[in-house]
This record gives C-alpha cells, sequence and structure tokens, in this order.
C-alpha cells in the first residue's frame, strides 16, 4: 500500500478472508476458549455453592496419585481474567468490520499522531480497527492500534466471527484479550507483569523432576524439559538447578532472578503480555520464554507443560470435564501469545524506556 501522506486506508474484512479466518480460529482456538468459557462458569458455581470451610477442589487430577509438578501448578494462580469480559453476552452490535491504516505525518492531527506514535513505540504507520465507523478502544478505553496488519487483521477477525445469535464471547477472541492486556495492564504496570512472571522461576514446572521410578515419565522429561532448560542457562548465563522434592525449591544461583529480570525487561508491553499468559498458564517462565522467543513449537511447549498429567491420564484414564478441559486451555493460551509474536514482527524488540 502507497497512501498520500495523511490517508486513512480501510481494509474491509472480505467474505473470503472471514471465511478462512473462521477456519483457522474454529480449528485451534474457539474449541479451546468455549471449553475455557464453560469450566470458568462451572468453577463460579462451584464457588458460590461451596462452604466457606470446604476444601479446595483438585479439578482434573487422580486424588490417588501423588503429583509433585501438578500440586505446584494448581496452588499457583490461573491465567488472568479476559480484559473484556464486560460485554461478554452482549448482542452484535455492527455488521462490518475493518481496519485502516493510519499515516502520520507533519499535516496531521497532533493528538492522532501521539497516540499513534505510541502505539508503535515510534512514528511508524499503525493500524486500527473499526466496527461500522467507530474506532475499537480497549476496555480501560485506551486506543486499540497495532504496528502490524496482520495482527490487526486477525483481531478484526476475531470481532467479525461473533454469532449475532449467540452475543459476543469474548472467550473466543484471545488475541483481543492479549491486546488489552498488553495496552491496559502491561503498559501501565511493566513492574508488576514481570514480578508476576519472576515468582515461577523458583519453582518452574521444568525444574521439579518427579521421583516417580517409572522409566517412561524420566525418559519424558529428559527428552521434553532438559531442551528448555539448556537454552533457559544458555540465555541467562547461569545453570538452571532441579530438584526431586515436592517441598524442596530448586536452589538457581543467586543472580538467577536479576538476570532473568533483565530479559524480561528487554521485551515491550506485547512481549511481555504473551510470556505473563504463557507463565502462568504453564506455571513456567522457562517454557514461555523458550515458546516467545521461537526455541520451541506451540506442540512441544504443550508436551511440556502438561507431561505429568498426560502421564498420569495414560495411568489411570481421563476424567471428563477436567483433563479434557485443561488441555483445552493450554492449547488456548499457547497458540494465542505465539499467534501474536508470530503476526507481530516487533513483538520481542527491546524496550525503548
Amino acid at each position: 500500500m502507497n497512501p498520500s501522506a495523511g490517508t486513512p486506508v480501510c481494509l474491509t474484512v472480505s467474505s473470503g478472508l472471514k471465511r478462512r479466518s473462521q477456519r483457522f480460529l474454529y480449528s485451534i482456538l474457539p474449541a479451546a476458549a468455549g471449553q475455557r468459557q464453560q469450566r470458568h462458569d462451572r468453577s463460579t458455581r462451584q464457588h458460590l455453592q461451596r462452604p466457606s470451610t470446604a476444601a479446595p477442589h483438585l479439578n482434573g487430577v487422580n486424588s490417588s496419585v501423588p503429583s509433585p509438578v501438578g500440586a505446584l501448578r494448581r496452588e499457583m494462580s490461573s491465567a488472568p481474567e479476559l480484559t473484556h469480559q464486560r460485554i461478554k453476552g452482549r448482542s452484535r452490535f455492527y455488521k462490518t468490520v475493518t481496519i485502516r491504516e493510519i499515516v502520520v505525518d507533519e499535516a496531521g492531527d497532533e493528538a492522532e499522531a501521539a497516540s499513534a506514535a505510541a502505539a508503535a513505540g515510534d512514528n511508524s504507520p499503525s493500524w486500527e480497527i473499526l466496527l461500522d465507523s467507530r474506532v475499537l478502544k480497549t476496555p480501560g478505553r485506551r486506543p486499540l492500534q497495532f504496528d502490524s496488519p496482520e495482527l490487526a487483521m486477525a483481531v478484526a477477525a476475531e470481532w467479525d466471527a461473533q454469532d449475532t445469535s449467540k452475543g459476543i464471547e469474548p472467550a473466543v477472541m484471545p488475541l483481543m484479550a492479549l491486546a488489552s492486556t498488553a495496552l491496559d495492564q502491561v503498559a501501565s504496570d511493566r513492574e508488576k507483569t514481570i514480578a508476576t512472571c519472576l515468582k515461577y522461576l523458583p519453582t518452574d514446572t521444568v525444574c521439579f523432576l518427579s521421583p516417580d521410578p517409572d522409566p517412561v515419565i524420566a525418559r519424558r522429561q529428559r527428552q521434553l524439559w532438559s531442551p528448555l532448560r539448556d537454552w533457559t542457562e544458555e540465555a541467562l548465563g547461569i545453570p538452571v538447578a532441579t530438584t526431586t522434592e515436592i517441598h524442596r525449591k530448586p536452589q538457581h544461583p543467586p543472580e538467577a532472578l536479576a538476570r532473568a529480570r533483565n530479559l524480561l525487561d528487554s521485551l515491550d508491553e506485547w512481549g511481555l503480555a504473551a510470556v505473563q499468559s504463557v507463565t502462568m498458564e504453564c506455571k513456567s517462565l522457562v517454557i514461555a520464554l523458550a515458546l516467545l522467543f521461537r526455541k520451541t513449537t506451540v506442540e512441544k511447549a504443550f508436551d511440556a507443560a502438561r507431561l505429568e498429567e498426560e502421564y498420569n491420564v495414560e495411568r489411570w484414564g481421563m476424567i471428563e470435564g477436567g483433563h479434557d478441559m485443561d488441555r483445552a486451555n493450554t492449547t488456548l493460551t499457547l497458540t494465542a501469545a505465539s499467534t501474536l509474536v508470530w503476526l507481530r514482527s516487533a513483538s520481542l524488540r527491546p524496550h525503548s524506556s
């Protein structure tokens, strides 16, 4: 595209692109997101019905099988709620979804130029989404602007895929959720986001080796976890410790947190939002960084995050409504974060302070 200076360019989400986007989204995201929403609703009902003195419910785990990593994962909080849940169930209030390129020039509006430059981190062109003629904003009422037309188109496709009969379903808009989190939460408090990610390093999933003598799980841990720890050691320049004791944290070198902090601080708000999402879902900063720096794939990250749970499923069977929903939620989180990084080539660029 070579628009004249200051001329917005509108790209309508065509019916062909809409069909392709829907096939993509419904093949890897909404099935997971729908189950994620069901689990959220069910958990809410259980919470309201449960007496305050009741013991916490360990969802999806055979209670007769102790699971060190699984126990740690459940003790920590789950992924943050979607930042646009307030519109859940609302009837679709728009007919068309478009994206518009905003070219900032000297003669352009100063306010628009400032907001576009802030969103892109410089004076590069940025893109925004229009619902009919209205500019889409974050739940925090901030300008929702992208420095990648591909990512803008993907988020627009999520909005265009909303079904009028069912109402708007935020659970099937994971990229919108990440974008809102990046701009509403991470950008306003980077330190809180970094601290949230860092607290998982001392209890990282891939650092707790199973004491089970079964050679199958030991072999899988070597195959899936060792390469991730090796890459982390190379990235941080220090060894990553392991342990087989559930009540004993691995003894990482004293400078481990400081070096991990420096690595996280080099990311912009988009990269941090993606890292935080994966870290909290997998209970592993190591897996999150490897995925976001493209040192592993979504499939391998999934296998690494759910290694022990899937091992227990093989031995004891799957709990319907538990293991299957956990799988769906992990798939959704990993796929959305990875998609954001791949569609936004600048997502891992150094943060400009």
